[in-house]
């Protein structure tokens, strides 16, 4: 029977000690963190063997979670996102590691930025107690089983539909085909009459029936290449770029809401460190929904930006910031159809109104739908 060992580590001393351990791994490691976004914790996954089965459980939040995830993938590592268990539970809050049935370590270190520059934090290390490693592999399991299920459904559902979409594929792909090659012999609206008389509609996807010249030529404007490859050849920042953004730029609104709600920091005077202003720049969706948030000034830096959501914050109405970012969709109150000059930024980046939702629903769509104020 194996010595059973127990050692306590404390802030600045926890990181070095899990990527110590981390590497001493030979058969398996299961991760269960509610936010992961320290880049050193994930190079040393990145660096264990491939013949180190490696599974991570995380909490389901973009705005924290800001890592490569496909990339982990690609190292044959699994990644599971948790939003709601079995029980309606949402909020997978655990701090454990569990190392080829030999380590533990447990306590209330997060696998973040924050946690290791800026809060007390400790864990324990307890080594050769095999039943307590069965214990938090079990735990591990049962954790991850919802998402399992959810998955395996998913995928029964894609099965069961292939063939519609492997239909409604092919006919958009015959009606791209008879766009490109009847491109420069018809005028425009006659295009649209052929198409109409061949297939009864333009589109085999869900589309409005009647489409106007207009319509096209704005379709025309979306394909064209330069426009498409623009949002993908953004700029870095300099690392004193950065720090200015966070300092001058940021209206005080937001940086109180990302330090809270990003850096789960309670003091509004907390400065974030380079790495944790590179990853907060990164982010895909920013939900700032019923924070009072009275500028976003700044916003416009964050180039990665597609996703928007500000609904009731009512003395939020200038939305300039926007004007060069590649949103996919914002959703806003509908108190903006007062300010015409910002219902226009919206059409502007592409974006159209979709009025079946309680808040006005700006979304990227292929042909622009008409917005009126009723």
């Amino acid at each position: 029977m194996s010595k059973i060992t127990t050692i306590a580590y404390f802030d600045s001393d926890i990181k070095p000690q899990i990527i110590e351990l981390l590497r001493t791994a030979k058969q398996e490691v299961f991760i269960a963190s509610a936010w992961f976004n320290d880049e050193e914790l994930y190079g040393a996954l990145v660096d264990l063997p491939r013949t180190v089965k490696v599974k991570v459980l995380i909490k389901k939040d973009d705005e924290r979670n800001t890592l490569d995830w496909m990339k982990l993938g690609d190292c044959g590592i699994k990644v599971y996102q948790l939003l709601q268990d079995n029980e309606g539970r949402s909020l997978m809050h655990n701090k454990f590691c569990m190392i080829d049935n030999h380590t533990v370590i447990t306590g209330s270190y997060n696998w973040t930025n924050g946690a290791n520059y800026s809060n007390f934090e400790n864990v324990v290390v307890i080594e050769g107690d095999v039943e307590l490693c069965e214990q938090y592999k079990k735990q591990f399991e049962n954790l991850i089983e919802p998402i399992i299920d959810i998955l395996q459904n998913q995928i029964k559902d894609l099965i069961s539909q292939k063939d519609i979409y492997i239909e409604k594929v092919e006919k958009l792909m015959e009606w791209i085909t008879s766009y490109v090659e009847n491109y420069n012999k018809f005028p425009s609206n006659e295009l649209i009459k052929l198409e109409a008389e061949r297939n009864g509609s333009i589109n085999p996807m869900v589309i409005p029936e009647s489409l106007s010249q207009s319509n096209i030529i704005q379709f025309e404007e979306k394909i064209n290449t330069e426009k498409l490859a623009e949002p993908f050849h953004v700029q870095e920042m300099t690392r004193p770029e950065i720090f200015k953004w966070w300092k001058e730029e940021l209206s005080r609104d937001l940086k109180s809401f990302f330090i809270i709600n990003y850096f789960n920091q309670e003091n509004l005077n907390f400065q974030p460190d380079f790495e944790g202003l590179k990853n907060l720049l990164s982010i895909e969706r920013l939900d700032i929904s019923r924070k009072n948030i009275k500028s976003i000034s700044g916003i416009s830096k964050m180039k990665n930006l597609r996703k928007i959501s500000c609904v009731e914050n009512p003395n939020l109405t200038n939305f300039k910031e926007i004007e060069n970012l590649n949103l996919f969709s914002i959703h806003c109150d509908t108190q903006i159809k007062k300010f015409p000059v910002e219902l226009q930024r919206f059409r502007n980046l592409g974006l159209s109104l979709d009025k079946n939702t309680s808040y006005y629903y700006w979304k990227k769509e292929i042909s622009n739908l008409e917005e009126t104020n009723n």
